[in-house]
């Protein structure tokens, strides 16, 4: 068993577009049971209509407004709320022009890519 640990920095992960920990990461990193991401979401920033066929996903919103459409209802998540996301549920969102940046830590489990654009 592996005994060490990780420290590192959630921020500057663009090339994983925020995700730290997941199916696609290495050593310690490498997660099949969770995904995590840490995202700042700036205007004109958006996430098409998908879903995931098999994955939860659970969205904390740290800082801003997050405008999103969820299972065909919209909302605004403000700082402090969150949401669950059951398999199959329809999402999208996009952070308005003129409008201030969005901090959400996004995670999903079981971490596969299960993502469907619809």
């Amino acid at each position: 068993m592996n005994k060490e640990s990780y420290i590192g920095t959630a921020t500057n992960r663009k090339e994983t577009e925020g995700w730290f920990v997941g199916e696609f990461m290495s050593g310690l990193l490498h997660s099949d049971s969770v995904g995590i991401a840490y995202k700042v979401l700036h205007p004109g920033d958006s996430g098409k209509l998908h879903t995931h066929s098999k994955s939860t996903e659970y969205t904390i919103v740290i800082e801003g407004e997050y405008p999103v459409k969820v299972g065909g209802r919209e909302i605004v998540l403000k700082a402090g709320d969150f949401m669950v996301i059951p398999a199959n549920t329809s999402l999208e969102w996009q952070i308005p022009m003129g409008g201030k940046p969005a901090t959400v830590i996004i995670i999903r489990s079981p971490a596969i890519n299960d993502k469907i654009l619809l």
